[in-house]
């Protein structure tokens, strides 16, 4: 509002000179009288008259807005309105339909209580990466538009009564829940696990697809029982709750005392004196423990450290010794070094799939280290997943980089991008696809390593889907390469969706990495729902998205003796599906 001042005219002079502003002095002054008056109701707490209101200060009605306006909220608001206020600037809101606003940025400073503890972290699945905890507060980190919390933002920013309604609907989980729910596949409480059966188990599921452990080695040392150091007894710790983990059911948390106790042997001094034993215990923690846990954050940033402690050592470089083949032990030393390096990066990469950040560049002309290789009397089979693992980590961080960055990759880098996955998929061995007889530890790296890349497949796609579904505009009225992409995103999320609920061969590391890539999955046929208002689609399409998500429903409630966080992820598709 604007308010205009005149003169006023000295004694003897004329006043006013034209008679139209002798009527504009009068409509003025009746005009500030009025907002005296007003602004005197509105101190004593007394509502104005409506047609006072418009002469108010700005201030003035700002302060009616937040006192008389919230008086009377509560019975005058529309459930949709009061929807979005409550949505208004949580994790889930959008400015505007853009891919760019998909993108959650953290506020600058947080308050200590919006901040979740440890121990909350552990308890609940509150980590605002994996969307599981759905909470009202900002977000604590930034997620690009490859996380599941850009796809929320899809269906709370065409439902803007989403957020509030589903949080009404799904009480936060808790630990106890999950205990008085889920049935135990674990190791009867009389009989827990040894620890030398946690260790097969490690050596079993997690060691095929990272061997970051030289087994042997790790073993005798273990069986001595001669070294009581920190370096060592944090590393043995992380290895036997993640040992827990593959041999105990998901209502079992021994694996955390064993986590607290690698944790409390690690500090900020450890991160000034590297050592080979501190990467790899960094690794496993970030790479695995955290991700299991679901606090993918802690992962992420410790997984930085361990590269760049292994950088530190120079494990990333190949030496130039050329007698190193004339020596055996050597030899095997620096192959060792190549798997943790490269065990790094392909943990790295997978538990990066899902944010949308920038990645480092393991290609980069300064990263000289020959890749995996097979030793003097080893069983192939036995590295050969890490050994096509790279290959993928190669293909998968350049997308990963292409979709953190905006403007989105045109729809040619996209189908290239593609097609280097899919020749990467029909080269490799065929025991990393369907070969029988089959070893359970193969059978496991090469179910997970087939999930993964029709995952990665599938986010490649989805920006697409995402900007339709914002834009509400009829299917039939975008562009074919915009169609295409739509549709190949659509058919690989059901392919995803139908590769999981038939997995028959079930153990905690497929169960709990099933559980994660099927949510992934089930998102896309559940924003394609959401659009059914504005999309001139067929109907058997939206039926057929239906039926995939009840299918998935049905897997996820199958996995939850595997994943801690199976049951709230059927919570949250199932009220999404409802919604």
């Amino acid at each position: 509002m604007f308010l205009s001042f005149e003169a006023q005219p000295e004694d003897g002079e004329q006043g006013v000179r034209n008679p139209k502003h002798a009527k504009r002095g009068e409509r003025l002054g009746q005009r500030q009288s009025m907002s005296c008056v007003a602004i005197r109701n509105a101190g004593s707490g007394q509502a104005p008259a409506p047609e006072n209101i418009v002469d108010l200060p700005r201030e003035q009605n700002l302060n009616l807005v937040n006192t008389n306006g919230s008086q009377d909220a509560q019975h005058q608001e529309s459930p949709t309105a009061a929807a979005s206020i409550q949505t208004h600037n949580s994790a889930l809101s959008i400015s505007e339909p853009t891919l760019e606003s998909l993108h959650s940025m953290p506020e600058e400073l947080l308050d200590q209580d919006q901040c979740p503890s440890r121990s909350e972290s552990l308890e609940n699945i509150s980590d605002d990466v994996n969307a599981l905890s759905l909470t009202s507060r900002q977000p604590a980190s930034y997620l690009g538009i490859s996380s599941i919390q850009a796809a929320m933002k899809v269906i709370a920013w065409l439902h803007p009564q989403f957020r509030s309604s589903i949080s009404r609907v799904l009480p936060k989980y808790q630990k106890s829940q999950a205990l008085n729910s889920v049935p135990s596949i674990a190791t009867p409480s009389s009989f827990p696990p040894t620890e030398m059966e946690m260790l097969d188990a490690y050596f079993a599921d997690f060691h095929p697809l990272a061997p970051l452990l030289d087994q042997k080695n790790f073993r005798a040392t273990y069986l001595t029982g001669n070294r009581k150091d920190n370096r060592w007894l944090a590393l043995l710790n992380i290895v036997l709750a993640l040992g827990s983990i593959a041999a105990s059911g998901s209502d079992s948390h021994k694996h955390e005392e064993y986590f607290e106790r690698s944790m409390n042997l690690l500090n900020l001094a450890t991160l000034g004196t590297p050592t080979m034993e501190t990467v790899q215990t960094l690794g496993l923690i970030g790479g695995w423990y955290c991700h299991y846990t679901s606090q993918p954050n802690l992962g992420y940033s410790l997984m930085g450290v361990s590269l760049r402690m292994a950088v530190t050592l120079g494990i990333q470089r190949e030496p130039f010794d050329g007698h190193l083949v004339l020596d055996p032990v050597k030899a095997a030393y620096h192959e060792f070094k190549r798997r943790v390096w490269w065990s790094l990066c392909c943990m790295e990469t997978w538990g990066h799939e899902t944010l949308g950040r920038p990645c480092m560049d393991f290609f980069a002309p300064s990263i000289t280290v020959s890749q995996p290789r097979l030793l003097d009397e080893e069983n192939y089979l036995q590295i050969l997943p890490l050994i096509e693992n790279v290959g993928f980590v190669k293909i998968a961080s350049r997308i990963q980089e292409s979709l953190a960055g905006l403007p989105t990759i045109t729809h040619a880098e996209t189908i290239d991008l593609d097609s280097q996955l899919l020749s990467w998929w029909n080269n490799l061995p065929l025991a990393l696809k369907d070969y029988e007889p089959c070893s359970e530890s193969l059978h496991t790296a090469r179910t997970v390593m087939r999930w993964r890349f029709n995952n990665q497949r599938m986010l490649l796609y989805r920006p697409k889907l995402l900007s339709y579904a914002m834009r509400r505009v009829p299917f039939m009225s975008i562009r074919e390469d915009e169609r295409h992409a739509i549709l190949k995103c659509r058919e690989i999320a059901e392919l995803s969706i139908q590769d999981i609920s038939m997995a028959a061969r079930l153990n905690q590391m497929i169960g709990w990495n099933g559980v994660w890539l099927l949510f992934q999955a089930t998102m896309i046929p559940l924003i394609y729902l959401s659009t059914r208002s504005t999309n001139d689609d067929a109907v058997a399409k939206f039926e057929a998205c239906k039926t995939q998500v009840e299918t998935a429903i049905i897997t996820l409630d199958r996995l939850k003796p595997y994943g801690h966080t199976a049951e709230r992820t059927l919570e949250v598709v199932s009220a999404i599906l409802e919604f």
